[in-house]
């Protein structure tokens, strides 16, 4: 048991023995012959020392692992050692505890798969991407104006080069200094900063950030010309300030005046500002004092050869003379409202009538509208009576982008209107129905000068018309028959026919009949109606008679139309061909006593169509009962008796009984029988 326990002790020991040596001997042939877990970056595949054993020594140290590989970079890298350790650039500027570890940033042992400077190397050091880098986190070199537009590979031309070629650099060894990419222009003598004048936002002959010496202000004109306007050859020492050193060119061209020929100072201050050459500081004398806008004006506007009127520049006071308004204004105006314009304010001078109107003070000559009086305006031809009399000018007088120094523009907004010209100024409300009618679209025809609305177009107007308003169409509203059409009021072509404007209540039963005019004149419905009332009818019995074929006599003549022809069933006179029995309009009050065959014939005994009380009845033929003497002069009523029906009373004429006793009782007695 004991033995036994001892022989397992040895062993253990002789297999832990047995492990060390065999880890010893791994790691002697391991540090004898390093075997790489990938290949090489591409950039430290060419560097011959790097491509065995030693190159592993050389970067991850010596066999005792005393030497850091951070270290072993550095020693290759030496502009990023001194980054790191002066806080420079952008290794200087990351994370102290990831400053050291190159490894994590700079992917090693995977050949080109991932390029040792790329957008994950960016992202291990906190940034994101390479496109997410931001210059102003590196110190001192920030980006600003057009260059912070840039893209990166217009400085760093390597920035996405998978290998760049020895010497060369991705994105260090660069400066800021302007020269290092821009080419100088100026002489090396001068040592000021590119930026100090020309700035980083604006083009560089724009010169942005200068600022010119107080000993020459760059004012007014002299504010625009470029800096080689006056520094020749793009030197820029001092020059002379004097303005015969410029400007002896303008000097010895101006003609008007030819200060040449006339000697006149070079000191061109005397005269001129450097607001505006052409505007001279110069006092114009009284006798032309430049007031208002004649203050703006240039000299050779007034002062030119080549203009009309010309005026001498130079000679005596007394040779100078003030000018009128038409010596250098045309008037746009006719010559009737000039003259009239003197006429009817006396004391002014032609030439200065402008100036009743217009005044230099004015910026334009449209100051003139506050200035016109209606006196003067009535002049023009127009009076500015009611309703034009509250316009304001600009109301009638609309200015165009010409201006009033164009005679067309002025023509175009005073044209000289007459005074009913109206469509001149309105637009035509009926859109054009009047121009071919004998108003010819003159307004004024048909409403007052002085309003609008109502017009003026009565009955007696209307009556010219091919339709003179009579009967109840002169008490309708003019908007009843003339509607809107298209946005206007339809007056021309209006239709007269009566159909048109009312309903047919004949369901067309008479086109045929109106179709042809009345023996009194009239077609369509105008046949049988007037315009007085619809129910004043003229249809005659004659027409009755030769139309329908049933003349009207006795007290049909006096029956209204709808007393015979009317749909029972409607309020509407159908006027269908009415019949012509008597029975088929008028109450049977026999009962049926005298009906044939089912037909009563009425006209039998009433043929006078004037009463029906009047009786044509031959008794003596036509009955039974032939009277003698005795009968013939008794009453009817004293046989024909009258007795309550179902239908309330009614005569008894047939059948009665023709013996005596069925009228006289045996005793002698009358109207003992039974009817």
């Amino acid at each position: 048991m004991g033995g036994g326990a001892m022989n397992m002790k040895h062993v253990s020991v002789i297999t832990a023995a047995l492990s060390l040596i065999i880890v010893l001997a791994v790691a002697y042939w391991s540090s004898s012959n390093l075997a790489s877990p990938g290949p090489l970056a591409p950039a430290h595949d060419r560097v011959p020392e790097l491509r065995d054993a030693r190159g592993c020594r050389a970067c991850h140290g010596e066999d005792t692992g005393q030497q850091r590989m951070a270290d072993a970079c550095a020693a290759c890298h030496e502009v990023i050692e001194r980054q790191i350790a002066e806080g420079a650039g952008i290794h200087g500027g990351i994370d102290a505890e990831l400053a050291p570890r190159c490894d994590r940033c700079h992917f090693e042992h995977v050949g080109d798969a991932i390029p040792l400077v790329s957008s994950e190397s960016f992202g291990q050091a906190g940034i994101g991407s390479i496109e997410d880098y931001r210059h102003e986190w590196t110190p001192g070199f920030d980006l600003t104006g057009k260059h912070a537009e840039l893209g990166c590979e217009r400085c760093h031309v390597h920035a996405h080069e998978l290998i760049i070629g020895e010497g060369q650099q991705r994105f260090l060894g660069l400066t800021q200094d302007c020269v290092s990419c821009h080419e100088s222009p100026h002489d090396p003598g001068l040592e000021v900063a590119c930026a100090v004048c020309h700035g980083q936002s604006e083009p560089f002959d724009r010169v942005a950030e200068f600022e010119h010496p107080d000993t020459f202000p760059l004012v007014d004109g002299h504010a625009a010309p470029k800096c080689t306007d006056c520094h020749a050859g793009k030197t820029f020492e001092s020059i002379s300030t004097d303005c015969a050193s410029c400007h002896t060119d303008d000097y010895n061209l101006t003609t008007d005046p030819d200060h040449l020929l006339l000697a006149m100072s070079v000191e061109c201050i005397q005269c001129h500002t450097t607001r505006d050459w052409t505007v001279p500081d110069y006092e114009h004398p009284e006798v032309f004092a430049l007031t208002g806008r004649h203050g703006d004006a240039a000299c050779a506007d007034c002062h030119n050869a080549g203009t009309t009127p010309a005026q001498a520049v130079l000679g005596s006071a007394e040779t100078r003379s003030a000018r009128g308004c038409a010596a250098c204004h045309e008037t746009p105006h006719n010559e009737a409202l000039s003259a009239q314009s003197v006429i009817a304010f006396a004391g002014a001078n032609p030439a200065d009538a402008c100036a009743l109107c217009h005044l230099a003070e004015d910026d334009s000559f449209a100051a003139a509208d506050g200035r016109m009086t209606p006196a003067l305006h009535e002049l023009t031809g127009f009076s500015l009576a009611a309703p034009h009399d509250s316009q304001a000018c600009a109301d009638c007088h609309e200015r165009d982008a010409g201006g009033y120094g164009d005679p067309r523009a002025f023509h175009a907004a005073y044209p000289g209107r007459a005074q009913d010209d109206c469509q001149a100024c309105h637009e035509d409300p009926h859109l054009g129905q009047f121009l071919d009618g004998p108003t010819g679209g003159r307004c004024v025809e048909c409403h007052r000068r002085t309003e609008f609305t109502p017009s003026r177009f009565d009955l007696e107007m209307h009556a010219v018309n091919a339709f003179p308003l009579t009967g109840a169409h002169r008490a309708v509203a003019c908007v009843a028959c003339h509607e809107i059409d298209r946005g206007a009021q339809r007056f021309a072509g209006t239709t007269g026919v009566c159909a048109d404007c009312h309903e047919d209540i004949h369901r067309g039963r008479f086109d045929d009949v109106m179709a042809s005019p009345a023996p009194g004149g009239g077609t369509g419905c105008a046949r049988c109606h007037n315009t007085g009332s619809f129910n004043d009818v003229r249809w005659s019995a004659e027409e009755h008679d030769r139309l329908a074929g049933y003349a009207l006599i006795g007290a049909h003549a006096g029956a209204s139309c709808r007393d015979c022809h009317t749909d029972r069933s409607t309020t509407v006179a159908s006027f269908a061909a009415a019949s012509t029995s008597c029975a088929d309009c008028h109450t049977d009050i026999h009962q049926g006593q005298f009906r044939v065959d089912g037909v009563t014939d009425c006209a039998a005994c009433h043929q006078d169509f004037v009463s029906f009380r009047t009786i044509a009845f031959d008794h003596q033929n036509r009955s039974r009962f032939p009277l003698d003497e005795d009968h013939r002069t008794l009453d009817c009523a004293a046989c024909h008796r009258v007795y309550e029906s179902d239908y309330g009373p009614v005569t008894r004429y047939r059948p009665l009984g023709i013996r005596c006793q069925d009228c006289h009782d045996a005793r002698g007695l009358t109207g003992a029988g039974t009817p």
